[in-house]
């Protein structure tokens, strides 16, 4: 009875003895020579951490007033979603005559104007549209927080008063932070119930304290 025996150099051409059947069966367990188990080939793991998009973010949202400096957060994302930690991005702005951005991510408003801010890494950016405006938040701040405001609040009917409350106390903390999208937003809340008033007293009240509301917008430099 005859035994073929595979020499080093030729176990993968031999197809009989024991030193091929071991190759073989180890071959077929790594995946390496049987497929990934659907006949198409080795099986390739799924490649993690790296960078498919960039979010780029502002504590005040898009709306900044001349003057402001604040810091910018980038997150960068793999093609999942999953967050890919330790980047160090890089960062510029679109306009600097408009804002400026450090190294990073500290943004600066120098003049009215739309901007947009870029963060990148491994050839990915992110981007932010940004709008600079001459917002004089101090002096909406006192038209707001006028005790003829007050009075006029508090005048108001228990229809009407607890919703103008609630948007002012919004205000004053949209104000607090720097951020004219949520003061643009209690003003608008401030306008609302005139529309449903039917109260003679709420009626006009509601229609002075409307005029304030756009003085105000107009302070914001909008």
């Amino acid at each position: 009875m005859s035994r073929r025996t595979c020499r080093p150099s030729t176990v993968g051409r031999c197809r009989d003895g024991p030193i091929a059947v071991a190759v073989t069966l180890l071959s077929c367990l790594s995946g390496a020579a049987c497929g990934g188990g659907d006949g198409g080939g080795p099986f390739i793991p799924p490649i993690t951490g790296v960078v498919a998009s960039i979010e780029v973010s502002s504590p005040i949202d898009t709306i900044m007033a001349v003057g402001w400096m604040g810091q910018l957060t980038a997150r960068a994302r793999d093609s999942d979603g999953d967050i890919v930690a330790g980047q160090q991005f890089s960062w510029r702005s679109s306009d600097t005559g408009v804002a400026t951005v450090s190294e990073t991510g500290l943004v600066e408003a120098l003049s009215a104007g739309s901007v947009t801010i870029t963060a990148s890494v491994s050839g990915v950016n992110g981007r932010l549209g940004m709008r600079a405006v001459a917002a004089d938040l101090g002096a909406v701040a006192a038209t707001l927080g006028d005790p003829f405001t007050d009075a006029m609040v508090a005048h108001l009917s228990g229809a009407t008063q607890p919703d103008v409350q609630s948007a002012l106390a919004e205000c004053s903390a949209g104000l607090a932070g720097d951020n004219i999208v949520v003061v643009l937003e209690c003003l608008g809340a401030i306008r609302a119930p005139a529309a449903g008033a039917s109260d003679p007293t709420d009626v006009v009240l509601l229609a002075v304290l409307g005029v304030l509301a756009d003085h105000s917008e107009r302070l914001l430099g909008i």
